[in-house]
Order: C-alpha cells, then sequence, then structure tokens
C-alpha cells in the first residue's frame, strides 16, 4: 500500500503508560505518510475522526493502534482500505508490569535490567508493534474480486432421489432455484419407498403410519424447477463451486450440464450380513435381514421362509456387526426403531404371535 495512516488511541492507560508522541515519530520513521493520535478511537466519534483523514489524506492503508483486533473489529472496517490492528491494549499496557520481589507492582520508573526502566521496555515493545503494522501494510496488496470467464451457475444438483434427496430438491425449488435431481433406481422414492410403513414423527410417537414419500415425488415431478434423471448416474464432477461441469450417464447416453452446487443425498448401503457367520444368515433360511423383512411385510407375505407357514416368533437382534472393531465402528441409528416398528407389524397381523428384541443399546 502507498499511502499509510496510523492511528494511535490514547485512552484505556495507553497515554497513561506509553509516550505517544515517541510513537508517533517511531511511525512516521517507517513510512507512515500520516500519523494520529486520539483518545477513544472506538466511539463514534473516533470512528468518524479515522473516516475524515482517510478522504483528507487519501490513505489506503490504516494502522490502528489501540485495542486487540479481537474487539471492535466491526468499528474498525472501513471500505476499500486495508486496515491492520496494533495492541497496545490487551500486547502492552495491560499485560506488562514491573513486579516487585514480594510479587507487588512497581511503577514504571523502576529498573526493568542495568540502566533501562521498565517504561523504555514498554516502549521498545509498542514501537516495534507499531513498526511492523506499517511494514506489514507497505508490503500488502488489495485482493482483487474473483471475475470468472462465465457466468456463475445457480443450478443446485442434488445427488439421490431419497426422501432426503426429494426434500433437499424441493426446498431449493421453493427456495427459486433450478435443480437439477439425479437417481440411479427407474423410480424415485430410494429405500422408503419399498417400506411397508414408517414410525410417526410427530406426538404421540406410537403409531406406524404410511411413507409420505409418495407426496414428495410427485411434488418433485410437478415442479418446474425441478429437472429429473431417473436411471441416472455421475459420471463426473469437474471445475469449481458456481462452476462445475457434471457429466451425468443417463440411457447410454452422457449429458453436461453447468451446476453451481452439489448436494449429496446418496442414501445408505444395508451391511453384508453374510460376514455374521455367528448369526446363520445365509446358512439358516428363517434368518433374515430386516431389510428382507420390511419387504415381506410390504407384500403381505409374513411367513417363514423356510416352508411357508405363518410367522407364530420372531427374534429381533440389534447392533449385529455394530460398535464392533470386526464390522463397523459406528452404530446405525436406523435399526432399534425399525425392530420396534416391524415387531408392531407381527403383532397386527397375529395378535398371539411373540416378538423379542434382543439389543445392547435401544435408541428411540
Amino acid at each position: 500500500m502507498e499511502k499509510i495512516g496510523v492511528f494511535i488511541c490514547t485512552s484505556c492507560d495507553i497515554g497513561n503508560r506509553l509516550d505517544i508522541a515517541e510513537l508517533e515519530n517511531a511511525a512516521r520513521e517507517q513510512g507512515a505518510a500520516a500519523v494520529y493520535s486520539k483518545e477513544f478511537l472506538c466511539s463514534k466519534e473516533g470512528r468518524a475522526f479515522i473516516e475524515e483523514k482517510i478522504q483528507q489524506d487519501g490513505l489506503d492503508a490504516v494502522s490502528i493502534c489501540a485495542c486487540s483486533s479481537r474487539v471492535n473489529y466491526d468499528v474498525f472496517n472501513f471500505e476499500n482500505v486495508a486496515v491492520d490492528r496494533t495492541s497496545l491494549r490487551e500486547g502492552v499496557v495491560w499485560s506488562r508490569f514491573p513486579v516487585g520481589e514480594e510479587g507487588n507492582i512497581l511503577e514504571d520508573t523502576a529498573e526493568y535490567v542495568e540502566g533501562v526502566s521498565f517504561k523504555d521496555e514498554l516502549m521498545a515493545l509498542a514501537k516495534d508493534y507499531i513498526r511492523m503494522s506499517v511494514a506489514k501494510l507497505q508490503s500488502y496488496k488489495m485482493p482483487e474480486p474473483f471475475k470468472p470467464e462465465e457466468e456463475i451457475s445457480k443450478t443446485i444438483l442434488v445427488i439421490g432421489g431419497g426422501v432426503a434427496g426429494l426434500t433437499a430438491a424441493i426446498e431449493a425449488a421453493n427456495a427459486g432455484y433450478e435443480v437439477v435431481l439425479v437417481e440411479k433406481e427407474k423410480e424415485l422414492g430410494g429405500f422408503v419407498a419399498k417400506m411397508k410403513a414408517h414410525c410417526e414423527v410427530n406426538h404421540p410417537y406410537k403409531n406406524i403410519v404410511p411413507p409420505v414419500v409418495g407426496e414428495l415425488i410427485s411434488q418433485v415431478e410437478n415442479n418446474e424447477k425441478i429437472k429429473v434423471y431417473k436411471g441416472a448416474t455421475v459420471a463426473s464432477i469437474s471445475g469449481m463451486p458456481g462452476l462445475f461441469n457434471v457429466k451425468i450417464n443417463v440411457g447410454g447416453k452422457e449429458e453436461e450440464v453447468k451446476i453451481g452446487s452439489v448436494v449429496l443425498a446418496a442414501g445408505f448401503k444395508p451391511y453384508d450380513a453374510s460376514k455374521l457367520t455367528d448369526l446363520g444368515y445365509g446358512n439358516i433360511k428363517n434368518v433374515v435381514t430386516n431389510v428382507q423383512f420390511e419387504q415381506m411385510a410390504k407384500e403381505g407375505k409374513l411367513i417363514r421362509p423356510s416352508d411357508g407357514a405363518p410367522i407364530k416368533s420372531v427374534l429381533f437382534i440389534q447392533c449385529a456387526g455394530q460398535r464392533d472393531e470386526n464390522h463397523l465402528p459406528y452404530c446405525s441409528g436406523y435399526c432399534c426403531l425399525a425392530s420396534l416398528k416391524q415387531a408392531k407389524y407381527i403383532r397386527e397381523a397375529d395378535p398371539e404371535a411373540k416378538a423379542f428384541i434382543i439389543y445392547d443399546h435401544m435408541r428411540t
């Protein structure tokens, strides 16, 4: 920066413990174009004073030698002017005191080292801080705003057409944005579309209700701001925020679209239960996953896979492979409510049927 102004606050003990005239000279010797001192620079009058001098002297950078940059950052903010903060208050006069042998605070005239008073040491520190601030501003260049060669895209890409993706697309469209939604399956809805029911999300939280995903799908497919690709995948994403180049594979062809931002809502994949050999999955026909059980319930086939007989007793095993160093280190956060819901399927289908749930931790 070419024209640097230094503004030294004399309040908050700065003027009492430091020689302001010496500090002003140090700033000028370092190359400051203008140097001023005034009490309460953070006040309304103080800020107005700084703004006046910026205009009067044509300053393009200022060093505010006052309080810490952790405070009053909104006060010392001037349009098109570089600002550096020099902490004379917290960094010098509020943190350094001469201390006697008994822990008592001495006067600044007390000897710091032989032939040097504590006041001299304070001044040396304060002047160094001011010199460093001016030197920093002398080598500083104002950043130039990024000007893209092409217009920034505000279109939002949503990857995944389940509940999360559908909701994201609807909310973005309602906010006025164009949306591109990509779903790898031939139909929207994700895993929830394959469910018989889900637990209600409102009080009293006791009942199971039909999936609401159908309404979300309808809203998405009838919204002019949302373009849906079904049976499609994202081949690649390149570029930068606001200027993403996205290639979409759909129907054996590749389409390229300009995207501003991306929402990843790709859903989840059930853990491979065949790895849980101690539970008999894959070897015992009547051992199924909760995903398979949900499909059985939706199809109205709550029967034993082994012989087609009605289910009279079911054991749900929770936390299978979860928080286990040999499988998954985390809890899915899904299975507890799913098992409670599926236990109700059994009881509703046959009030005499039994449902047992074995769990390590129950999260509801």
